[in-house]
């Protein structure tokens, strides 16, 4: 019975994984729309950085835009984080 629980959260989590480095590189999409040039989910993170991490072309003009910006950005890190420790607690591997 335990056994079965563990694999079963051992599946979620690699899941979990899969979904999340997909996302760095599937497309954003807006509002039903493919941004421009297809951007990738790894340049939408480095964008939501520019207001603490200056780059190049990118703007953000209000004081509110930048923290909102930065904290989706953290929640990426956060996340990795959770899956990381959440698969620490298994024994079997993602494969």
């Amino acid at each position: 019975m335990r056994s079965s629980k563990m694999q079963m959260h051992q599946l979620l989590v690699c899941a979990a994984w899969f979904v999340f480095v997909a996302a760095w590189f599937l497309p954003v999409i807006e509002e039903s729309v493919t941004l421009p040039q297809g951007l990738p989910g790894w340049q939408a993170t480095h964008v939501a950085l520019c207001g603490v991490w200056p780059c190049r072309d990118v703007i953000i003009d209000e004081w509110y835009k930048t923290v909102l910006f930065t904290v989706s950005a953290l929640t990426t890190v956060l996340f990795s984080q959770a899956l990381s420790g959440l698969y620490g607690e298994g024994q079997n591997e993602c494969a």
